[in-house]
């Protein structure tokens, strides 16, 4: 007769994956602004939109930054991959990065003046080039991984991280968290175990 075999998993290895999206299962945790090199005090949190630019004509540079409460997934989780999804409402032929943040901001009183910039940069954690409108989802990288496992477990601040240019004046609008419509709003999805 034929012989049949099974793998039993451990208890709690089965992967689960939650996305991270204001408006979408009650979820109301994402802070996101950007800031303007030229109007140092300005705050831009409450807008329907983020912006990245490496050169907007009298904004100077625009630096998106965004942000998720991750409250919602277990301490003890071991998080497996992560990508984050943003809607394009302008494209760009141009390349942006996402960096790490390495200090705390607030949506309400995010400005140039004190976001740091240049000084809160830290590793790079995915690239995109948004050639077109509609729906983009980026893969985090492995640096990226580990930062959202250390916002998970506590090893690190939440600072969230930086959409910026990557030498292009060929800028990129992107819905917020504000935006009307809750299905292009950005989000992060985690698999965790």
């Amino acid at each position: 007769s034929n012989v049949s075999s099974a793998t039993t998993q451990a208890a709690g290895s089965t992967p689960v994956t939650v996305t991270l999206r204001d408006g979408l299962n009650s979820y109301a945790g994402t802070q996101d602004s950007y800031v303007a090199s030229s109007k140092t005090a300005n705050n831009y949190g409450t807008t329907a939109a983020v912006l990245a630019d490496g050169a907007d004509g009298s904004n100077g540079e625009l630096v998106a930054l965004l942000k998720w409460s991750v409250a919602s997934i277990p301490v003890s989780a071991s998080v497996t991959s992560a990508t984050v999804t943003l809607r394009v409402s302008n494209a760009s032929a141009g390349t942006y990065k996402l960096y790490a943040r390495n200090a705390s901001w607030s949506e309400g009183s995010v400005t140039w003046a004190n976001a740091n910039i240049a000084g809160s940069q830290g590793t790079e954690i995915g690239s995109f080039t948004p050639t077109a409108t509609g729906s983009r989802t980026l893969t985090l990288n492995a640096a990226g991984i580990a930062l959202v496992q250390g916002w998970v477990d506590g090893s690190q601040a939440n600072n969230g991280f930086t959409i910026r240019a990557s030498g292009t004046s060929d800028g990129v609008d992107l819905r917020s968290s504000e935006y009307g419509t809750a299905s292009q709003r950005p989000a992060l999805t985690v698999t965790y175990q």
